[in-house]
């Protein structure tokens, strides 16, 4: 496009500005849903104004300083609908009107079919790079949002989190213990960093769990500062036991402190966690499958920054028809609710259990390799095999489970992994049932 055809566009515009956007606004009043969002007084003392401003920024050339700025406004406008709920789709249906007002004017200076088609496209690709900025923004700020409120209310821990706050308040002082004990026995520098606080189950805890239980605390981000500096200060015991022949006694302060710090932390965030619904199965008090999604998505965002695959354990009861038709269903439900504690007794922390469907339950495993895996599962399989369980009058029946196994394979959709578990699950069921099987890796599989 010639440079004077470019420049009669941009004053005509630019010139048309304030009347572009009085269009655009009388149109979006009269959009159904729009109205909410567009009051009259608002849009006369503000909205106008700032939209005749966006139609004439857009067209101003600008160099690679003034294109940052841009893109962080459109970026802003974006955080602001999301903020406030404009729909999508009110969003693209504005755009449409914008690009006609915009070649109605084109029209009014260009003569000739050829520029004028240049014209068009050139303009059309301005509105769809701001558009494509401003919707980036938004769901960047709405998927955001959706996660946090799904992780709020995502209180789930076993039977119940103070508890288990607790619980790994005590280990968190037996894994001290412990590695003082290593430290001043002479045990090797190597041996005791592989056992980091950060590498234990209450690390674990506070990088799968904590941080979805309680997004955006302060807690959470000092507990995972307060675990580093407990690593840290045991490293420095260790490096100055071996390199001087005694541990510093700064050092051992130190780790003591930061230990004491993490442990009063956990009990900060029972407090958050009690103020909290929760939202467990109500028979089997393991998470409904509402919140696999979420999980699923952040266990593979682990699973690929750190480079170590989690685990899918798809657990089904086996003949679950057959004991509801000949003990009733409030004896089948006595079995849920105990494949359902079996699972939350033989689980770590970190890991999450979900009921799946009617029997069907399923764990994920962070941080997992495939033999701890298998091990996982062959311990559950038999613990439920060896119960005794009642179904009235003291008379007791067999309980079995069969247990499909899975690696995540580093492909970014969850979906995979389950799918593989849930066949692994029918293989065991084919083959005779109350038994584990390994699904192949995916590539294998193919």
């Amino acid at each position: 496009m010639r440079p004077e055809i470019q420049s009669r566009i941009v004053d005509v515009v630019t010139a048309a500005a304030r009347e572009i956007a009085d269009v655009f606004y009388e149109e979006m009043s009269s959009t159904e849903g729009a109205a909410r969002f567009l009051e009259s007084e608002l849009v006369d003392s503000r909205l106008r104004a700032s939209m005749a401003d966006w139609v004439r920024e857009l067209l101003v050339p600008r160099d690679e300083g003034e294109q940052v700025v841009f893109e962080k406004r459109q970026a802003h406008i974006g955080l602001v609908h999301a903020r406030i709920g404009v729909p999508m789709g009110l969003v693209a249906r504005g755009m449409g009107v914008l690009k006609r007002e915009f070649v109605r004017r084109i029209e009014q200076v260009v003569e000739d079919r050829m520029e004028l088609l240049q014209a068009v496209l050139e303009m059309n690709a301005r509105l769809d790079e701001a558009s494509s900025q401003i919707n980036e923004s938004y769901l960047a700020h709405a998927l955001t949002n959706e996660r946090n409120d799904q992780s709020m209310r995502l209180q789930i821990i076993s039977h119940n989190l103070a508890v288990e706050c607790e619980r790994l308040r005590s280990a968190l002082f037996d894994w001290m213990r412990g590695q003082l004990l290593s430290l001043y026995s002479d045990e090797s520098a190597a041996k005791i960093k592989a056992n980091s606080v950060q590498r234990s189950e209450i690390g674990l805890w506070i990088t799968h769990k904590a941080s979805l239980l309680f997004p955006e605390t302060s807690e959470t981000t000092e507990l995972s500062e307060q675990l580093e500096a407990i690593d840290g200060a045991l490293f420095s015991a260790v490096n100055s036991r071996d390199s001087g022949g005694s541990v510093q006694r700064e050092s051992v302060v130190a780790l003591n402190e930061s230990v004491n710090r993490a442990a009063w932390l956990l009990g900060s965030l029972v407090e958050h966690a009690l103020e909290g619904e929760r939202t467990l199965d109500p028979l089997t008090r393991v998470l409904t499958r509402r919140y696999l999604p979420g999980v699923m998505q952040r266990e593979v965002k682990i699973s690929l920054r750190k480079g170590e695959p989690f685990a899918t354990l798809m657990v089904d009861a086996d003949h679950f028809k057959r004991l509801n038709d000949e003990h009733g269903h409030a004896v089948g439900d006595k079995a849920l609710v105990a494949i359902g504690e079996a699972l939350l007794s033989n689980l770590r922390a970190n890991d999450f259990v979900f009921r799946y469907g009617g029997e069907e339950f399923l764990a994920v495993l962070g941080e997992m390799k495939e033999k701890d895996a298998v091990a996982v599962a062959e311990k559950l399989r038999a613990e439920i095999e060896d119960k005794k369980f009642e179904v009235g009058d003291g008379v007791t029946t067999e309980l079995s489970v069969s247990i499909g196994i899975a690696l995540h394979d580093g492909h970014p959709d969850y979906q995979r992994v389950i799918d593989r578990a849930d066949a692994a699950l029918l293989r065991a069921k084919a083959e005779g049932r109350n038994r584990c099987v390994l699904a192949p890796s995916s590539v294998a599989a193919d």
